[in-house]
């Protein structure tokens, strides 16, 4: 059984080090299996890491074309010394060596520039062999299509919940549990808090993803007779794993409770908790798959970095949210300076709650999260202030105006109908592909997605029809 962040960390490895994981899954495929929220959060974010993936790729590529600007000519510099000889027949042989001078230096720098760019081309090929997969966000997830041929729906759980009164009673057991520190997931209330997410019509926490993972384990457990499991995860938190401070942090196997609980709800005789390098390990000993050094070598370093990348979001993302505050006040102050009075503070709190929506949690620090906010409400402020001129002009129009505006709000409506038509077809095509048999549980993920999607962007047309509707009716023509 995998984890979320196992899954994850297959963006962060080199292709020949995921070959190697993947000819391992060749030979367990038929034992393998993922909870269903492990595929709902993995889809859910896939496409975070894959832009934070590309950001970090284009600063390192960005720092090294900005090395080139390091050596630069500054002719006024001789300019100026040539100024304050004062005239060229008083210092006729100085000043001829100034502009002697300042050709060859000028010539030298030119050399060095290129040879300086060669270097820093070669350097760039460098970095390209670390950035192999090329993936974009509007482009194929070549990954995620490699993982869905291994957890077909037969090797994906069923969704615990069908009610959102099902997930209610099961969040009550969860504060429960975590009140008295029983594991798993306790350690993930410091940083998920109270934050949620929504799919299918339903609300999770997100402090109780693991521990709905370990209820689904439990229950496939329970189901399939197994009598031994090993989950495959990155997770080395005390809420998981045994965490001795001996010469150091020591992280050894499952918490001594979470054995007892597989074992006494689903009769599990061994339950065991690997990393992904112990998984290499051990399957190239025991079912002769030949793993490369390098291999191993690369996915220790990978994760390595992606525990220090995690490291640093938390943190950031703890100051985010300490001072959401000051980013209020900030952008209350900054507009006064402009001489405009923010008298509705629920704009702020709208473009807080829409950038929380979509994507807001990949932002990792106060200074973007403000720039975000800025430019929302900026935004909002230009659509009022549109607002407000378009219901001003209406009022001074001449009747001939009155009847040049109608027929603009019909050109409007017969757009956003058409527009209204696009989505709707869309979604028949979802409900198409949805109802065909082979489609994988992830795959059914992505197309609920894009079908939220898309009925969020349906109702706003069907909004702004009906207001446009509504300017229409207002307009008296004669």
């Amino acid at each position: 059984m995998f984890d979320t962040n196992v899954l994850i960390d297959h963006y962060s490895f080199q292709p020949e080090s995921r070959e190697d994981f993947f000819k391992v899954l060749d030979k367990l495929k038929d034992r393998i299996w993922i909870p269903y929220h492990v595929g709902l959060e993995f889809q859910r974010r896939r496409l975070g890491i894959i832009k934070q993936r590309r950001e970090h790729f284009a600063k390192i590529y960005k720092d090294v074309d900005d090395l080139n600007n390091t050596l630069s000519f500054d002719q006024k510099k001789f300019t100026t010394l040539t100024t304050q000889l004062i005239t060229k027949k008083n210092y006729p042989e100085l000043f001829e060596k100034i502009h002697k001078v300042s050709d060859s230096f000028a010539e030298k720098i030119e050399v060095l520039k290129k040879e300086l760019k060669t270097d820093l081309d070669s350097l760039k090929e460098g970095i390209k062999t670390y950035d192999k997969d090329k993936i974009f966000l509007n482009t194929d997830d070549p990954i995620r299509q490699k993982i869905d041929t291994y957890f077909t729906n037969d090797k994906v759980g069923n969704c615990l919940f069908g009610l959102q009164d099902e997930i209610d009673k099961f969040n009550l057991e969860g504060e429960e549990r975590f009140s008295k520190k029983i594991p798993p997931g306790y350690e993930d209330e410091k940083e998920k808090g109270e934050s949620t997410f929504d799919f299918n019509n339903l609300v999770y926490k997100r402090k109780f993803g693991d521990l709905i993972i370990f209820k689904e384990m439990i229950q496939v457990a329970l189901s399939q007779e197994a009598k031994n499991i090993i989950f495959i995860s990155g997770d080395k938190k005390p809420d998981w794993r045994i965490v001795e401070k001996l010469n150091g942090e020591k992280v050894l196997g499952a918490r001594t409770e979470l054995k007892l609980e597989m074992n006494n709800k689903a009769n599990v005789a061994n339950f065991y908790i690997f990393q992904i390098e112990d998984l290499l390990d051990k399957t190239e000993k025991f079912l002769n798959v030949h793993i490369r050094e390098d291999s191993l070598t690369d996915i220790k370093k990978s994760l390595n970095e992606n525990k220090l990348i995690v490291k640093v979001s938390k943190e950031n993302r703890d100051k985010m949210n300490q001072n959401i505050e000051t980013i209020k006040n900030r952008l209350y102050m900054e507009y006064r300076s402009l001489g405009i009075d923010l008298e509705e503070p629920e704009l702020i709190y709208k473009s807080l709650n829409f950038i929380a929506k979509n994507g807001g949690d990949s932002i990792d620090n106060e200074d973007d999260l403000y720039a975000f906010v800025y430019q929302d409400v900026e935004s909002r402020l230009i659509d009022r202030k549109k607002e407000e001129a378009y219901l001003e002009e209406l009022q001074t129009l001449s009747s001939n105006s009155y009847l040049k505006k109608y027929h603009e709000l019909e050109k409007l409506s017969e757009i956003l109908i058409s527009e209204k038509s696009i989505i709707i077809k869309k979604l028949n095509e979802i409900d198409l592909i949805e109802g065909e048999k082979n489609v994988s549980l992830l795959k059914k993920i992505e197309l609920e997605q894009e079908k939220r999607l898309l009925k969020n962007k349906l109702n706003d047309i069907r909004q702004r029809l009906e207001d446009v509707q509504i300017d229409m009716a207002s307009i008296k023509i004669e």
